[in-house]
């Protein structure tokens, strides 16, 4: 009834929570590592620069591949913790609660 979709919401807000903070956190992480990657112009070698067509190692940050990647596993997860939220939604809502903590 009432109660399990409650519990059920409880979950899945937990879990996109969850998904925004980390999915966030990887982003602004792989975000820094490729600025410092570029700033030290690593070389490549000269077997690899005709494939890469460069000479030095450039990460490309792409703002909008970054927050699709964001949003699709954000999707995912969420989608994903339905089952668990399913699980729990049919215990009952005192034992359910108990698990959150």
């Amino acid at each position: 009834g009432m109660q399990r979709s409650r519990v059920r919401s409880m979950f899945l807000i937990e879990s996109f929570t969850l998904g925004v903070l980390g999915t966030s956190a990887g982003a602004i992480l792989g975000v820094i590592v490729c600025l410092i990657m570029n700033s030290l112009r690593i070389a490549i070698p000269e077997a690899a620069q005709f494939f890469l067509m460069a000479t030095t190692l450039h990460a490309s940050v792409e703002p909008m591949r970054i927050l699709s990647g964001m949003v699709v596993i954000n999707m995912c997860t969420t989608l994903v913790s339905l089952i668990p939220s399913t699980h729990a939604a049919r215990l009952k809502p005192v034992t359910a609660m108990s698990h959150l903590g």
